[in-house]
């Protein structure tokens, strides 16, 4: 019954520090943030351009 009694009371400890954690988060930023960076619109543009020219010639040797 002591058993019971101590896990009940751990629980409700657990309960009580998360809802207390999800009032005031500790750490709001939880996402690290990659490095890189986005190519240039200029540079997209090629490769688009390249990727529909190859698209192209793919679906001509398809009906070939």
């Amino acid at each position: 019954m002591l058993d019971l009694e101590k896990n009940l009371i751990d629980e409700k400890l657990k309960v009580k520090a998360l809802s207390e954690e999800l009032e005031d988060p500790l750490n709001v930023q939880r996402f690290r943030k990659l490095k890189g960076a986005d190519p240039d619109s200029y540079e997209m543009t090629k490769k688009i351009e390249a990727l529909q020219r190859r698209l192209i010639t793919k679906t001509e040797e398809a009906v070939e």
